[in-house]
Protein backbone atom coordinates (compact mmCIF):
# COMPACT_ATOMS: atom_id res chain seq x y z
CA UNK A 1 0.00 0.00 0.00
CA UNK A 2 0.71 3.78 -0.61
CA UNK A 3 1.75 6.24 2.02
CA UNK A 4 -1.05 8.50 0.24
CA UNK A 5 -3.77 5.17 0.95
CA UNK A 6 -2.42 4.64 4.76
CA UNK A 7 -3.17 8.31 5.11
CA UNK A 8 -7.00 7.98 3.40
CA UNK A 9 -7.63 4.69 6.02
CA UNK A 10 -6.30 6.58 8.92
CA UNK A 11 -8.77 9.61 8.04
CA UNK A 12 -11.46 7.32 7.58
CA UNK A 13 -10.69 5.24 10.87
CA UNK A 14 -10.73 8.79 12.63
CA UNK A 15 -14.26 10.37 11.38
CA UNK A 16 -15.41 6.91 12.70
CA UNK A 17 -15.69 8.04 15.57
CA UNK A 18 -17.88 10.51 14.93
CA UNK A 19 -20.08 8.03 12.42
CA UNK A 20 -21.29 5.44 14.89
CA UNK A 21 -23.88 6.87 16.70
CA UNK A 22 -25.58 8.11 13.75
CA UNK A 23 -25.09 4.53 12.29
CA UNK A 24 -26.72 2.81 15.10
CA UNK A 25 -29.44 4.71 15.05
CA UNK A 26 -29.99 3.67 11.72
CA UNK A 27 -29.88 0.31 12.19
CA UNK A 28 -32.26 0.61 15.21
CA UNK A 29 -34.92 2.14 13.18
CA UNK A 30 -34.72 -0.77 10.52
CA UNK A 31 -35.25 -3.06 13.87
CA UNK A 32 -37.65 -1.28 15.47
CA UNK A 33 -39.66 -1.04 12.23
CA UNK A 34 -39.48 -4.91 12.08
CA UNK A 35 -40.10 -6.00 15.36
CA UNK A 36 -43.15 -3.65 15.20
CA UNK A 37 -44.57 -5.17 11.95
CA UNK A 38 -43.71 -8.62 13.85
CA UNK A 39 -45.61 -7.95 16.55
CA UNK A 40 -48.59 -6.42 14.74
CA UNK A 41 -48.33 -9.74 12.95
CA UNK A 42 -48.62 -11.61 15.96
CA UNK A 43 -51.25 -9.89 17.61
CA UNK A 44 -53.52 -9.99 14.53
CA UNK A 45 -52.93 -14.15 14.36
CA UNK A 46 -53.68 -14.14 17.81
CA UNK A 47 -56.67 -12.28 17.73
CA UNK A 48 -57.90 -13.88 14.67
CA UNK A 49 -57.17 -17.90 15.73
CA UNK A 50 -56.23 -17.67 19.45
CA UNK A 51 -60.04 -18.47 20.72
CA UNK A 52 -60.98 -20.77 18.49
CA UNK A 53 -58.29 -22.91 17.81
CA UNK A 54 -57.82 -23.48 21.61
CA UNK A 55 -61.29 -23.95 23.04
CA UNK A 56 -61.12 -27.67 21.73
CA UNK A 57 -57.45 -28.54 24.32
CA UNK A 58 -57.47 -29.87 27.59
CA UNK A 59 -57.84 -27.10 30.26
CA UNK A 60 -53.18 -27.75 31.00
CA UNK A 61 -52.62 -27.31 27.28
CA UNK A 62 -55.29 -24.20 26.64
CA UNK A 63 -53.67 -22.10 29.65
CA UNK A 64 -50.23 -22.65 28.89
CA UNK A 65 -50.79 -22.32 24.83
CA UNK A 66 -51.92 -18.73 26.26
CA UNK A 67 -49.51 -18.22 28.64
CA UNK A 68 -46.60 -18.98 26.25
CA UNK A 69 -48.60 -16.34 23.59
CA UNK A 70 -48.73 -14.02 26.18
CA UNK A 71 -45.25 -13.41 27.29
CA UNK A 72 -44.24 -13.70 23.18
CA UNK A 73 -46.38 -10.53 22.75
CA UNK A 74 -45.02 -9.17 25.81
CA UNK A 75 -41.41 -10.17 24.51
CA UNK A 76 -42.11 -8.66 21.16
CA UNK A 77 -43.83 -5.36 22.92
CA UNK A 78 -40.38 -4.86 24.70
CA UNK A 79 -38.57 -5.36 21.78
CA UNK A 80 -40.31 -3.21 19.70
CA UNK A 81 -39.99 -0.37 23.19
CA UNK A 82 -36.15 -1.08 23.32
CA UNK A 83 -35.72 -0.71 19.36
CA UNK A 84 -37.41 2.53 19.34
CA UNK A 85 -35.12 3.64 22.31
CA UNK A 86 -32.30 2.78 20.60
CA UNK A 87 -33.36 4.22 17.52
CA UNK A 88 -34.23 7.63 18.96
CA UNK A 89 -33.18 8.23 22.62
CA UNK A 90 -34.37 9.08 25.69
CA UNK A 91 -34.86 12.28 26.17
CA UNK A 92 -32.23 14.35 27.76
CA UNK A 93 -31.90 16.83 30.71
CA UNK A 94 -29.30 19.31 29.08
CA UNK A 95 -27.94 19.93 26.00
CA UNK A 96 -24.13 19.45 25.51
CA UNK A 97 -22.26 22.30 24.84
CA UNK A 98 -18.38 21.08 25.70
CA UNK A 99 -16.37 19.00 23.55
CA UNK A 100 -15.49 16.71 26.53
CA UNK A 101 -18.98 16.52 27.49
CA UNK A 102 -20.36 16.01 24.40
CA UNK A 103 -18.05 12.81 23.42
CA UNK A 104 -18.58 11.04 27.04
CA UNK A 105 -22.45 11.47 25.64
CA UNK A 106 -21.60 10.03 22.66
CA UNK A 107 -19.69 6.93 24.15
CA UNK A 108 -22.16 6.74 26.60
CA UNK A 109 -25.29 6.85 24.52
CA UNK A 110 -23.65 4.17 21.45
CA UNK A 111 -22.65 1.47 24.68
CA UNK A 112 -26.80 2.19 25.23
CA UNK A 113 -27.80 2.06 21.78
CA UNK A 114 -25.89 -1.10 21.24
CA UNK A 115 -26.95 -3.21 24.48
CA UNK A 116 -30.87 -1.96 23.85
CA UNK A 117 -30.16 -3.07 20.02
CA UNK A 118 -29.10 -6.53 21.70
CA UNK A 119 -31.79 -7.43 24.38
CA UNK A 120 -34.49 -6.13 21.37
CA UNK A 121 -33.37 -9.14 19.03
CA UNK A 122 -32.93 -10.99 21.84
CA UNK A 123 -36.81 -10.18 22.97
CA UNK A 124 -37.62 -10.66 19.28
CA UNK A 125 -36.21 -14.48 18.75
CA UNK A 126 -37.47 -15.24 22.19
CA UNK A 127 -40.84 -14.35 21.19
CA UNK A 128 -40.96 -16.06 17.92
CA UNK A 129 -39.84 -19.33 19.77
CA UNK A 130 -42.30 -19.02 22.07
CA UNK A 131 -44.90 -18.04 19.23
CA UNK A 132 -43.53 -21.22 17.66
CA UNK A 133 -43.85 -23.74 21.17
CA UNK A 134 -47.16 -22.58 21.82
CA UNK A 135 -48.65 -23.31 17.86
CA UNK A 136 -46.73 -26.79 18.03
CA UNK A 137 -47.89 -27.73 21.29
CA UNK A 138 -51.57 -27.11 20.00
CA UNK A 139 -51.13 -29.19 17.48
CA UNK A 140 -49.15 -31.66 19.48
CA UNK A 141 -52.24 -31.84 21.87
CA UNK A 142 -54.63 -32.57 18.93
CA UNK A 143 -53.13 -34.80 17.42
CA UNK A 144 -52.21 -36.73 20.65
CA UNK A 145 -56.41 -36.55 21.16
CA UNK A 146 -57.17 -37.42 17.49
CA UNK A 147 -54.74 -40.79 17.30
CA UNK A 148 -54.77 -42.26 20.69
CA UNK A 149 -51.83 -44.54 21.51
CA UNK A 150 -52.67 -47.12 19.63
CA UNK A 151 -55.12 -46.49 17.47
CA UNK A 152 -56.12 -44.14 14.52
CA UNK A 153 -52.25 -43.15 13.86
CA UNK A 154 -50.89 -43.77 9.93
CA UNK A 155 -49.49 -47.53 10.77
CA UNK A 156 -51.17 -49.72 13.00
CA UNK A 157 -49.15 -52.57 12.82
CA UNK A 158 -51.40 -55.02 11.04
Amino acid sequence: MSTRSDRRWAELARELEFTRLPELRRQAEGWRTGLTGLTALLAVLVLLKGRDDLAGLPAWARDSATGLLLAAFLLLTTGSLLAVRAAHGAPEREILLGGQALRRWTEQETARVTRALAWASLCCVLGVVLVVGARGGRWGVSSARAHPAGGGGWYTGR
